[in-house]
């Protein structure tokens, strides 16, 4: 049974969702977002429509390979094959057409993450000539609990009236730190961010409230190991 592969933008997303769902039903860690959620997490990460691709048979989605593009570089989101239409190569015929399609548009990198159980993956990635650039630690967090008694009352703010104080709370390009985060300050007051979840001075972890996604989290350098950023 052949597949057409095309890009992602006939797609709605309630299919793409769908899709993702099912690539990831026996995965090691299942996904299964509401329709809402899939859409906020492929527009936070910057899901190109048309530099991502999708393998149709029957008229239905059987395999997904969903790209974000920022200027010259590219990101996979997420890749999956629904259950039914494993081991056809269609993984293979998506990455080669993604791919293809990123270099006509002068796109100069390409990364992603894969679980190291993930062996398929893994062996396809390396035979499009990926190779691994860094290993992440992946922790399980339990409820958090209070550090200390002491700990800093949290309240919630818009982004805009914190803004200023991102600069006194930095730890990136510190000589005594490693760089976590290289972008300058500047280009995190002009990100348009939801709102978010902060605690006041002297620490200001910063979440995403419709992901719980921390995108920054930061202590003076007085305060920076007695708790005073709450997990």
């Amino acid at each position: 049974m052949n597949a057409t592969i095309t890009d992602a933008a006939s797609a709605s997303t309630k299919d793409l969702c769908a899709a993702m769902a099912s690539a990831f039903s026996d995965y090691a860690v299942p996904i299964n977002l509401t329709v809402p959620a899939f859409h906020f997490m492929m527009k936070q990460r910057g899901q190109g429509p048309d530099a991502s691709r999708i393998a149709i048979i029957n008229g239905q989605i059987a395999a997904i390979w969903l790209v974000s593009v920022r200027g010259e570089a590219s990101y996979l989101i997420s890749s999956g094959t629904v259950p039914q239409h494993r081991r056809r190569g269609l993984a293979t015929d998506l990455a080669h057409s993604a791919l293809e399609g990123l270099q006509r548009r002068g796109t100069m990198t390409f990364q992603t993450e894969v679980l190291v159980e993930n062996t398929t993956a893994a062996r396809l990635y390396r035979k499009l000539g990926m190779r691994t650039r860094r290993d992440l630690s992946c922790y399980t967090i339990t409820e958090p609990q209070p550090v200390k008694d002491n700990t800093p009352p949290i309240r919630e703010v818009l982004w805009s009236d914190i803004a200023d104080k991102v600069h006194a709370l930095r730890d990136w390009g510190r000589p005594d730190r490693t760089a976590i985060n290289p972008s300058p300050p500047s280009q995190i007051r002009s990100a348009a961010l939801p709102p978010i979840a902060t605690a006041p001075s002297p620490a200001m972890p910063c979440l995403y409230p419709a992901t719980a996604a921390c995108c920054k989290s930061a202590s003076t350098p007085t305060h920076g190991d007695r708790g005073s950023a709450p997990p």
